[in-house]
């Protein structure tokens, strides 16, 4: 009975610290009571906020605050190394990282149910709106919302859902607004200036950048076009390596059959994006990062603009040669061309056999070959991958 009285308080407490969030951003102002009498005060931005403002909080608009901030995607699949690639992107300085917002979308359109391995590969065409699924739609409007800083139009549960508060910026929001589960006193204006701080480091980073699963490749063309300045970035991993950690980790996985149909699809259309939009979309294979973290981090931060300081190659050296202890969730890699080609002692030769009988043509376009010789798939000496691959890249 206690815990259905705080759920319902929660609630409640969500839905006014939304509303008064919504009305703050629009208006600079909170209005509280205090007895019969109202009491009118001023949320304030950060106090270490270097940007100036006015005494009141200025209307967000759609665009970006600043001319020279940088939009990333990171779009990839579960289990193919786009957590690592994320914080590698995430070293820039002032970077306001957005780890999955489309998690909770998930939950709530399709209640976890994988929606995108049943859509119909539909060739490289570009689509509009119209022709998008309802789970499509939805997720293009939560990342325009993100990039822009339009926290206001998020759920504040978003914020408190396990992959947001526990990766990115979100996570200090998230550790802010937790109290509000057991909040007697319900301290509404802390939970409140809890967003400003969080709308204001977004508002004022030099680097916005999202990873995003469950991203179909055909959807971003609507939104690249709605943020001109937005550049996508397409991780990839060998299915066989990307399946097989997804079953162990998961207890599930989709077939080889439709899990490379889904990946030709989307290669099909990150060609047609990288035709439409030059410069603006690249292809990395996990393999790679993992084989030469430093080497392909600066090609990857010229491609996107970003500057290789020397605080990202202290910090990329922490993340590939680190001593902590390393879960299955870890961003830290002690050896990550070995992390990378790990599954190749432990895969069961069949399905090995499987997937590259149904996998053959998503190999030919990103370099992969297929593993028939068992002495060859267990010899991590020998790369299962080729050189180049016709995918553009970097």
């Amino acid at each position: 009975m206690r815990s259905r009285r705080r759920q319902l308080v929660f609630g409640s407490v969500v839905v006014v610290v939304s509303l008064m969030y919504m009305s703050h951003i629009f208006t600079g102002h909170l209005v509280t009571y205090e007895g019969d009498t109202v009491v009118r005060c001023v949320v304030a931005p950060p106090p270490n906020d270097t940007v100036s403002h006015s005494t009141s909080t200025p209307r967000p608009n759609t665009s970006s605050s600043r001319s020279d901030t940088k939009r990333i995607l990171l779009v990839s699949y579960g289990r193919s190394g786009s957590t690592f690639l994320s914080y590698i992107l995430a070293l820039v300085p002032g970077a306001f990282f957005f780890f999955e917002p489309l998690r909770p979308h998930v939950m709530r359109t399709t209640l976890g149910v994988d929606v995108i391995m049943s859509y119909k590969a539909i060739g490289a065409r570009e689509l509009n709106l119209s022709q998008l699924s309802r789970y499509e739609v939805g997720a293009l409007n939560i990342l325009h919302n993100v990039f822009n800083c339009n926290i206001q139009a998020l759920p504040v549960t978003d914020f408190l859902s396990s992959h947001l508060a526990t990766h990115g910026n979100a996570r200090t929001l998230a550790a802010c607004l937790t109290p509000m589960v057991t909040d007697t006193y319900l301290n509404l204006p802390h939970y409140l200036q809890c967003l400003v701080d969080f709308w204001w480091q977004c508002k004022n980073s030099s680097l916005k950048l999202v990873k995003a699963i469950r991203l179909p490749a055909r959807s971003v063309f609507s939104l690249m076009r709605r943020d001109p300045d937005l550049k996508v970035v397409y991780l990839v991993r060998d299915p066989r390596a990307t399946l097989l950690s997804q079953r162990a980790l998961f207890g599930h996985a989709p077939t080889p059959q439709e899990f490379c149909r889904m990946v030709s699809d989307d290669m099909a259309h990150m060609l047609l994006l990288q035709k439409i939009f030059p410069g603006r979309a690249v292809t990395v294979r996990y393999e790679d990062v993992a084989e030469d973290p430093l080497g392909l981090t600066a090609r990857l931060y010229k491609a996107l603009g970003l500057e290789m300081s020397r605080a990202v190659v202290r910090g990329l050296r922490k993340l590939t040669s680190t001593n902590e202890d390393m879960g299955a969730f870890s961003t830290y890699r002690q050896d990550p061309k070995f992390t990378a080609n790990r599954w190749r002692t432990d895969v069961d030769s069949d399905h090995v056999t499987r997937t590259d009988r149904v996998c053959r043509a998503v190999y030919n376009v990103l370099g992969y070959k297929v593993g028939h010789d068992d002495a060859v798939l267990r010899n991590l000496s020998i790369p299962l991958r080729e050189a180049t691959y016709r995918l553009a890249v970097l």
